[in-house]
Order: C-alpha cells, then structure tokens, then sequence
C-alpha cells in the first residue's frame, strides 16, 4: 500500500480548487515512478482535493480503478463539528455532522 501525501500547501485565501493543476504536476512526476518500482501496490491519496487527485493518480497510474482511492473527510468532519461547537457554545463530542 502506498499513501500519497505530497503536495503544494495551501495558502491563505486559495480554495482547495486552486491547488489542483499544482499537485497535477507534482504527481506527474510521482506517480509514475511510483508504479514503476511497485506494480501491485494499492495508492490511497490522502492530498488535497483528495477526490480529483485520486481521478488524477489513477489516470496517471494506468492502474485499475480499485486500486486508487482517496480519504480525507475526517479532518474536514473535525473541523465542522469543531466550528459548530465553539458557535453554540457545546462540547465537539457533541456536535455531530
């Protein structure tokens, strides 16, 4: 299993949008190689936008679809639940969204 965090930081004021044409071109050069020294190894992209970056690796990768996956939305449910609760005034654990 390969987990694929590389990518540009986002800076103040860009959306995770922004980011994607930067990481495109990190990952062209990543990616492959990537494959080329573990042909059989499932990619999970963890980089954001974890689901365009996940299309892009697997276009890339020329791997089949169930081998390339993305996860990234527990830290943005962390987030929201950590927002929600400093606006009512409650306990994160006991925001749920």
């Amino acid at each position: 299993m390969i987990v694929i965090t590389a990518g540009a930081r986002q800076k103040e004021g860009e959306t995770r949008l922004d980011l994607v044409q930067k990481n495109v071109e990190i990952f062209k050069g990543i990616v492959p190689e990537l494959v080329k020294y573990s042909p059989d190894a499932v990619i999970v992209v963890v980089t954001n936008p974890c689901d365009i970056m996940a299309w892009v690796t697997w276009k890339l990768s020329g791997l089949p679809k169930h081998r390339v996956f993305a996860t990234g939305t527990m830290l943005d449910t962390s987030r929201f639940r950590h927002v929600l609760a400093e606006r009512f005034n409650v306990a994160a654990h006991n925001v749920h969204g």
